[in-house]
């Protein structure tokens, strides 16, 4: 990630509570040393300013100027999120309805063998024979097949 996106995550982090520089790279999951650089930076363009808190570690703060712009990056977070989140629910919905069709027809297409194989057994039982759908299908292939040969 580029050093003003970490600087702009890390306002908007600040919003919610002064971090001490160990907090700070823990949260963002990177190096003490490059949380340092960033937060050197950062103090150096007045985005945010540090105090020793009462425990004695030196904790960092957003500037009032830096706090209003985080608010509204963290506010075009959030709505970027929910979109995704709308978004992904959408496509969750439309897999199921597929997944859904696709059981269906598979359903529909055991339910038909079924029948055939039934109404073959019901004809072998009476001793006519009778040609079903899948029966038939070969049949007329193998006639186009004889019509082109000829």
């Amino acid at each position: 990630m580029s050093a003003s996106k970490l600087k702009n995550e890390l306002g908007v982090m600040l919003l919610d509570a002064p971090m001490s520089l160990k907090e700070i790279a823990e949260v963002m999951e990177i190096k003490e040393k490059k949380a340092y650089s960033l937060l050197k930076s950062m103090f150096q363009d007045d985005r945010i300013a540090g105090f020793k808190d009462t425990d004695g570690v030196r904790r960092y703060r957003v500037t009032e100027d830096e706090a209003e712009k985080a608010v509204k990056r963290k506010a075009r977070a959030e709505k970027k999120a929910a979109k995704e989140a709308e978004k992904e629910a959408k496509k969750a919905a439309k897999d199921a309805e597929k997944q859904a069709a696709k059981e269906a027809k598979k359903a529909e297409r055991e339910a038909k063998k079924a029948a055939e194989k039934a109404a073959k057994e019901a004809e072998k039982a009476k001793g006519t024979p009778v040609l079903s759908e899948s029966a038939e299908k070969p049949k007329k292939k193998a006639t186009k097949k004889a019509a082109k040969e000829e």
